[in-house]
């Protein structure tokens, strides 16, 4: 999908229990969080200290994170939950059976 860099690599598998163990979340959307989502990895840190790439307009960074999903579709119940558990701006390819789907999120203090 997207070429980074070598050194923003992180590479490092996320419990998914992390996503919302913080943040208020329901039963149902937990569940649904749950039958969707197969695994999620930290794939790439993009940074200054990373990639010598300075802060712009509020963006300090961009973390991606590969979805492998259980589903077609991720529902919008799970991007919101996902998105009030990363507070920087993130990107977040998806994919099912080798078929990518791509979610860009940006932090709060950008989406004025």
């Amino acid at each position: 999908m997207f070429v980074y860099p070598q050194q923003s690599l992180v590479g490092r598998i996320m419990p998914k229990n992390m996503i919302y163990q913080n943040i208020r979340v329901s039963t149902a959307i937990k569940n649904q969080f749950v039958s969707q989502v197969k695994e999620i990895v930290w794939k790439y840190k993009l940074s200054e200290n990373k990639i010598n790439l300075s802060p712009k307009e509020g963006v300090a960074e961009i973390q991606v994170f590969e979805i492998t999903l259980k589903t077609p579709d991720l529902s919008q119940n799970v991007l919101k939950i996902i998105d009030k558990a990363i507070a920087l701006s993130h990107i977040l390819p998806s994919l099912l059976s080798g078929k990518h789907q791509l979610y860009c999120c940006l932090q709060a203090s950008v989406r004025k």
